[in-house]
């Protein structure tokens, strides 16, 4: 792109049945969920590829890292996604009310929520199906009264903002303390 401007509709993708509640795109493919369904466009053709069927509720966040989806539902549950596979690989569950905002990197998913918390997961553990459901929250973050509406993080801080008119800046050096794992129940 040359310049601000310089920006030209390539095409509507048009599903037919799908109210779009989030979008998300990678390197390969585009994402669009809705109630319960997400579906998968090739990036470069357009043309759906296939959807992935798990959530039970609206779809409201989606998150690519690499070869996996995360999703966030009013379903109560966070779910990673195996794109070529087509599977669902695992379930986070912990959450009271609808997760609202998700992000992910190569070591933790974090997910807000309706329930004023924010969840650290373990993505490895998550990621190996021997690994304890007991063993994928790392933490829960308790700080905001009202619902978590959105977050972003790196390697240093986590940012989330709520709906009880603040933003949190969290120190994120070492997101799971020693001996505060039992935080997550």
């Amino acid at each position: 792109m040359r310049s601000p401007t310089d920006i030209q509709l390539k095409r509507v993708i048009l599903d037919g049945t799908l109210d779009v509640y989030a979008v998300e795109l990678d390197h390969n493919y585009i994402y669009g969920a809705d109630y319960g369904d997400i579906k998968v466009w090739d990036l470069f053709t357009l043309g759906l590829t296939h959807t992935l069927r798990g959530h039970h509720n609206f779809i409201n966040c989606l998150q690519s890292r690499g070869d996996i989806l995360v999703s966030g539902s009013s379903d109560m549950t966070v779910r990673i996604w195996d794109v070529e596979s087509e599977g669902c690989l695992r379930v986070l569950q912990g959450h009271t009310n609808f997760i609202r905002c998700i992000g992910v990197n190569e070591k933790l998913i974090v997910s807000g929520s309706y329930d004023h918390t924010i969840r650290v997961w373990d993505i490895q553990a998550a990621l190996d199906p021997n690994s304890s459901e007991e063993s994928l929250c790392l933490v829960t973050l308790k700080e905001h009264s009202g619902r978590v509406w959105g977050l972003q993080f790196d390697d240093f801080k986590l940012l989330s903002a709520s709906t009880d008119k603040s933003i949190i800046v969290w120190k994120f050096l070492n997101p799971v303390p020693p001996g505060q794992y039992k935080q997550c129940k």
